[in-house]
C-alpha cells in the first residue's frame, strides 16, 4: 500500500489490527532539478506548499490466530497437528525437533509464530502429517511459507 509520509504513522496504526507489517519501503520519485518530481510537470516555485518527492511503501501480511506472531503458517502447523491428534511433545519426538532454549522447543516456536521451518524441517513435518493417513496432502514450501531468497550480492535497501 503506497501512502504518504503525512498518513504514514496513523494508517500503519490502523493496518496493524488486521495486518502483520512486515516492512516499510520509501520510494523515490525520479526527478529534475527545479521540477516537483511527479511526471515532472510543474515547477517547484508553482508550488504552494512542500510537495514530496517520496512515498512510502507498506508490506503486509494477513494477521492469523492468536499466536505470538500471528503467523498463518502457525495457525496451519497447529491445526494440522490438532488433526493428526499428535501432541507438541510426540510430533517433536516424530519430527527429531527439540529444543533447550524456553523448554517449549522449535515446535512451540513454530506454533507460537516465533520462527518458522527451514525447507528441510518442512520436509519433515511433511513426512509426519502424511505417515498418519489421516491428512492427505500438504502445501508446497514456497506456497506456505513466504520465502525470503537474498544473499551477499543483492543489495538490501529499504529505499
Amino acid at each position: 500500500m503506497f501512502r504518504s509520509s503525512e498518513m504514514s504513522a496513523r494508517l500503519e496504526c490502523l493496518l496493524s489490527t488486521s495486518f502483520n507489517i512486515l516492512s516499510n519501503v520509501v520510494w523515490t520519485k525520479p526527478n529534475e532539478p527545479g521540477f516537483d518530481g511527479w511526471k515532472q510537470k510543474m515547477k517547484k516555485d508553482a508550488l504552494r506548499q512542500w510537495y514530496a518527492h517520496t512515498e512510502r511503501i507498506i508490506f503486509a501480511d494477513p494477521a492469523f490466530g492468536e499466536n505470538l506472531g500471528r503467523s498463518y503458517f502457525a495457525n496451519f502447523l497447529k491445526n494440522q497437528r490438532k488433526i493428526v491428534g499428535i501432541s507438541a511433545h510426540d510430533f517433536a519426538e516424530a519430527t527429531g525437533f527439540y529444543g533447550k532454549v524456553n523448554h517449549g522447543g522449535t515446535i512451540s516456536n513454530w506454533e507460537t509464530g516465533r520462527n518458522i521451518p527451514s525447507e528441510e524441517q518442512y520436509q519433515k513435518v511433511v513426512d509426519v502429517f502424511l505417515s498418519s493417513e489421516k491428512i492427505e496432502s500438504m502445501p508446497d514450501y514456497e506456497n506456505i511459507i513466504r520465502t525470503f531468497n537474498v544473499d551477499s550480492t543483492v543489495e538490501f535497501t529499504d529505499v
